[in-house]
């Protein structure tokens, strides 16, 4: 039995009786989060195995990561920016290639990614429009300001690069000018997702990979899954492949 599937097996029964017992009866947000790493903490176990660092980053990393869980209210669960994470742990940064995360909420998943940014060499720019989802009521709106609070305490914010605005000011009509290895896309809507892959397609690299936190939900779905989006952004059809939880992964290898 792999390690994921232990992993599914334990998190599935404490996830049950969180469900069951606990969830409807606490309120808070946080508080609600810090319990569940009563079985997401597990998904960082992979980390532990990565050779190329020493014993000691790899237990500071976990560390940092679980107080980032802790103390920052983020949609990405463990088990969704883990394999991220390895991802861009298995090469280190050439030429002054960046990680693109589009959507980035309390800052959370950005202060994860910006720890594996500063250990391989990568710099981390973040797009977010800090105003919410407009299609959902302008939902998970964060302060620019405080998630620079957040990177600075948790993460780390000298690897990071703000780009606030709309994806369609940011990055539809204007490309980015840097080499791309890596983009997250955590927008939520499939408007979003389009103008994002506008772009960074441009200037994803040869062996660039594009992860989505939004698959689960099938406006977004359709719109990854249909070969005419890439045609009309200029590129062949992708592999898709989903992984665990809301997330897939975007390759042309």
């Amino acid at each position: 039995m792999t390690q994921a599937r232990n992993n599914q097996e334990y998190g599935g029964l404490f996830a049950h009786i969180y469900r069951r017992y606990v969830r409807n009866r606490v309120k808070n947000e946080i508080r609600r989060q810090r319990l569940k790493l009563i079985y997401d903490i597990w998904w960082y176990y992979p980390l532990l195995k990565f050779r190329e660092l020493t014993v000691r980053e790899r237990l500071n990393l976990i560390w940092r990561l679980i107080r980032i869980d802790w103390f920052i209210l983020h949609g990405s669960k463990p088990a969704e920016v883990v394999p991220v994470m390895m991802d861009l742990m298995s090469r280190r940064a050439r030429d002054g290639e960046v990680f693109v995360e589009a959507g980035c909420w309390n800052g959370g998943s950005t202060a994860k990614f910006s720890l594996v940014c500063k250990l391989y060499g990568y710099k981390l720019h973040v797009f977010d429009s800090f105003q919410g989802v407009k299609e959902w009521g302008f939902a998970y709106a964060a302060k620019e300001t405080d998630v620079n609070e957040n990177l600075a305490r948790y993460g780390k914010v000298e690897v990071c690069t703000f780009h606030p605005g709309w994806f369609r000011d940011t990055l539809w009509t204007r490309p980015i000018p840097f080499a791309v290895r890596m983009v997250y896309i955590d927008c939520d809507v499939p408007q979003g997702t389009t103008e994002v892959l506008s772009g960074i397609l441009p200037a994803l690299v040869e062996d660039g990979v594009i992860y989505t936190q939004d698959y689960h939900l099938e406006e977004v779905r359709k719109i990854i899954d249909d070969p005419k989006t890439w045609t009309d952004l200029g590129v062949e059809a992708p592999n898709t492949k989903p992984l665990i939880r809301n997330v897939a992964r975007i390759t042309w290898d």
